[in-house]
């Protein structure tokens, strides 16, 4: 996870996507623009052949790094808009005031990861464009897309091939979504007491919850800080996951057989 005040390993390269944003043209873009698109200097001699490779090395290299650099921002983009969006891609489930709806018929915990790759896939091209198809898996706690295809460049008469293949290590885990549906259940008739405050059935400081009528609205705080796109402006923000619960009686009858 992410921590803004500590100057630790991850602190540091939370503040490096920061300038990652802004640099990607300069450091990654614009080289393998350059080199790829203007005319080389042609080097005489008995080393010129081996500058070509030396060039040709350099624009494999910049193009795996700004491939990774791509997948991790999208990474944590892709998890900030699936949880803003209660983990659905699309909701059938129904909305109130901007928050998805979840009862034991209607959520999106079958399709979490899914979802997340649907997320994931729309961001990744917008850095990353290619025609390639991407099988996106996780695995271990990594998330790897893998494609057959092979990117085909070439600089100074040198074709070759690079791998659009790329495995990163995400700051969260899917499985939060569980948790906190677990958490929920575990305390749904403190819940379904429409007396009392939803605060006191829960006492955690990430959790910000509020009763209307049967309805609460749940918005927790992940410990995932990202680097997110806001318009035309890039800003830190945590994730958090908003969906509201209704807690009817027909509700609970359905919580009860499922859990039985």
């Amino acid at each position: 996870m992410l921590y803004w005040l500590k100057m630790d390993k991850k602190g540091f390269s939370n503040i490096f996507f920061v300038f990652l944003i802004a640099l990607a043209f300069i450091f990654y873009i614009a080289p393998i623009y350059l080199k790829l698109n203007s005319e080389p200097i042609k080097p005489q001699g008995i080393g010129a052949d081996a500058i070509k490779l030396i060039n040709s090395y350099d624009v494999v290299e910049d193009f795996k790094i700004y491939l990774e650099k791509s997948a991790e921002l999208s990474s944590c983009q892709a998890f900030y808009d699936h949880t803003k969006n209660g983990g659905y891609f699309e909701n059938k489930c129904g909305k109130e005031n901007g928050y998805n709806k979840w009862d034991v018929n209607c959520n999106p915990f079958n399709n979490l990861e899914s979802d997340y790759k649907k997320y994931f896939d729309r961001e990744f091209k917008q850095y990353f464009q290619t025609t390639a198809s991407y099988i996106y898996s996780f695995d271990d706690g990594n998330f790897i897309g893998a494609t057959e295809s092979k990117v085909e460049k070439s600089f100074d008469g040198i074709r070759y091939f690079v791998s659009p293949t790329f495995r990163i290590k995400p700051d969260f885990d899917l499985k939060i979504y569980s948790e906190i549906n677990n958490k929920i259940e575990e305390n749904i008739n403190c819940f379904s007491d429409t007396e009392k405050s939803p605060d006191l059935c829960i006492k955690e400081d990430n959790w910000n919850m509020e009763r209307k009528g049967k309805l609460i609205f749940f918005d927790i705080k992940t410990d995932t800080k990202c680097i997110i796109k806001d318009g035309n402006e890039f800003k830190e923000d945590n994730a958090n996951i908003k969906f509201i619960r209704d807690f009817t009686k027909k509700d609970l009858l359905a919580t009860e057989n499922l859990l039985g």
